[in-house]
């Protein structure tokens, strides 16, 4: 079956495999810095990555430019780095909801018996794009200050905020942190087949490319809450990787051919052939008629 190529970038097997590797040996436990419940190894309390390959539908990515005075303080702390990816359809892509949907029951089940039933989860719903399901992944510029715990502050990389907007938006009340960091990358094959990652420009992923990204499962307190919190799950953005741009050139090239055939066919002709239109008589018995006979007008 043809899946517009993206089955070609996507191991399933290995994919499988490691979720179930991953699952089997994670926990759900709860942090301070800032408060949140985070999917975790068992043996090292490292957070738990995933992968997912997809086709980048929808994109808000440094550079950012825009201006931030204006903005109120808890605006400022919604600023993030998104991205919505589709697998158009790859039955391999659609199960991997199952995953997301076992990881959130996890975490319900966890929460409940752990905070007594105190900190509540809110059900993740997923998206369609086209008919087709997508996966919703970001990841904020800032933490508050307040809840960075021990966690430093980082500056801003230039091909993130080459202007230094968010660097000046941070004030006394924000904080950049590592957890709030997301790598962009390329994905290169050298002439012996070997696989390197390496550094790429944000501002160059473009919608249709195939990528690779790279998330974990933190569960973050909504404000305003009573005795019993409400918490939402987030799939977050920790890395952003292209696979291949081939499919979005081949698209781009084959739109461009047919609005050039578009236009060729709406422009004036440059000068209209003309048929002659000629004319028999069956009068001949006049020597007018007879010169009609063979007269041909140009139209």
């Amino acid at each position: 079956m043809n899946h517009n190529g993206i089955d070609r970038f996507y191991d399933v097997e290995t994919a499988s495999t490691e979720e179930d590797v991953q699952l089997e040996h994670a926990n759900v436990d709860k942090y301070n810095n800032p408060r949140s419940w985070r999917l975790v190894t068992n043996d090292e309390d490292e957070e738990v990555n995933v992968r997912i390959v997809g086709v980048l539908c929808h994109k808000d990515l440094p550079p950012f430019r825009a201006q931030t005075e204006h903005l109120k303080l808890s605006e400022k702390s919604r600023l993030r780095q998104h991205v919505k990816l589709t697998g158009l359809g790859l039955p391999e892509f659609e199960q991997g909801w199952d995953i997301v949907m076992q990881i959130q029951n996890k975490f319900d089940s966890v929460m409940r018996e752990r905070s007594t039933g105190r900190d509540e989860l809110e059900t993740l719903e997923g998206m369609r794009w086209d008919g087709n399901l997508v996966v919703d992944l970001h990841n904020r510029y800032f933490t508050y200050r307040s809840r960075a715990g021990a966690e430093k502050d980082i500056p801003f990389t230039p091909d993130v905020d080459p202007i230094h907007v968010l660097e000046d938006a941070k004030g006394a009340d924000l904080v950049h942190l590592t957890d709030n960091s997301v790598h962009y990358l390329r994905k290169k094959t050298g002439e012996k087949g070997e696989v390197k990652y390496v550094k790429f420009p944000p501002q160059n992923f473009k919608s249709g490319d195939i990528v690779e990204a790279t998330y974990s499962f933190v569960a973050f307190p909504q404000t305003g809450q009573g005795k019993v919190i409400k918490y939402r799950l987030r799939m977050v953005l920790r890395a952003l990787t292209l696979m291949s741009s081939v499919l979005r050139e081949e698209a781009d090239e084959k739109r461009a051919t047919e609005k050039q055939k578009r236009a060729y066919q709406m422009q004036p002709k440059a000068q209209l052939k003309r048929k002659k239109l000629c004319y028999d008589t069956d009068d001949d018995g006049d020597d007018d008629a007879r010169r009609l006979k063979k007269m041909c007008i140009d139209s």
